[in-house]
């Protein structure tokens, strides 16, 4: 918890030299510190979903993205739109540049599908 600030920075930082740099990764992991952060350290979920959606306006095949704006969706009770976001992640081509980065997330939206969406919870 104590390095939030400074990842933040950080990918601050790194969205101001080149935002789409690695499919947007800064814009990507500075959404996952909104989301994984208390909310006294700045957490936001809403603000994670903007900048994830901003990521896949940007690279829309991004399955990293996907899942985790899927993940954020959960959380503030937009279950309609996790399940869209990820069963369009499991409809992607593999991408030979990015092929088992893919394989592992749609593994992991197949789980996310069944446990948190079609549970019912």
């Amino acid at each position: 918890m104590r390095l939030i600030d400074t990842i933040r920075k950080e990918m601050e930082a790194t969205i101001k030299l080149d935002r789409d740099y690695e499919e947007a990764s800064g814009l990507r992991t500075l959404a996952r510190v909104y989301y994984r952060a208390p909310f006294f350290k700045g957490g936001d979920k809403h603000r994670s979903i903007e900048l994830l959606e901003d990521c896949l306006r940007r690279h829309p095949d991004d399955s990293l993205s996907m899942l985790y704006l899927a993940e954020s969706y959960i959380a503030v009770g937009r279950r309609e739109d996790a399940r869209k976001a990820l069963e369009r992640m499991l409809s992607l081509c593999p991408d030979p540049e990015y092929d088992p980065e893919l394989a592992d997330n749609q593994a992991e939206a197949r789980a996310l599908l069944t446990k948190e969406l079609r549970s019912g919870k």
